[in-house]
């Protein structure tokens, strides 16, 4: 599921597991986070319709596109087709295997809604300041310090584990709070 945002320009993506109700719109809400929808457009799929109507209360007002005529959907589809796109880019510069997409496209999404448009990013435009974390590129071997609750180290072993860098853990409304 790729989500845009038109009035802000952030992206999301999330990997489903199905095209039902409920899992659409735990995604749309999770994208929303505490913010109001105020306008609504997405293709006629009717996951989507009943999401919208699901997660509004009936108050969203929906538009949907004009079933097999692409231009009516033209801004949503240029989003899935960028997000596709950046998500092989990244598995490709990570040297990962395809089994990687959900990551890399959440991680692609988020990237481009913090630092595509460096003098106003969307992050900026949607919370109102800049996004602070690093910018890790997807697949970036990385060395992390595991949770207290994991199986802690012998006593003279190094903290550090090596690891694979594959996203940022955001919370809803896509804010980011230091969790990777």
């Amino acid at each position: 599921l790729v989500v845009f945002d038109v009035a802000t320009g952030c992206l999301a993506a999330y990997p489903v597991k199905d095209k039902s109700v409920a899992e659409t719109a735990k995604r749309l809400t999770h994208f929303r986070g505490k913010d109001k929808i105020r306008f609504f457009f997405s293709d006629k799929h009717a996951s989507l319709v009943a999401a919208v109507e699901r997660i509004g209360n009936g108050s969203i007002p929906h538009e949907v596109s004009v079933p097999g005529v692409h231009q009516t959907n033209s801004i949503a589809e240029s989003k899935v087709k960028k997000v596709i796109a950046g998500t092989r880019v990244a598995l490709r510069q990570a040297g990962l295997p395809a089994c990687f997409w959900p990551f890399a496209a959440e991680h692609y999404a988020f990237m481009a809604t913090a630092h595509e448009n460096e003098t106003q990013p969307a992050y900026f435009n949607r919370h109102g300041r800049y996004f602070k974390g690093p910018l890790i590129p997807f697949g970036a071997g990385v060395d992390v310090i595991p949770s207290p609750i994991a199986r802690q180290p012998k006593k003279f072993a190094p903290r550090a584990v090596p690891s694979v860098f594959l996203g940022y853990v955001l919370q809803p409304g896509q804010k980011w709070k230091g969790e990777f």
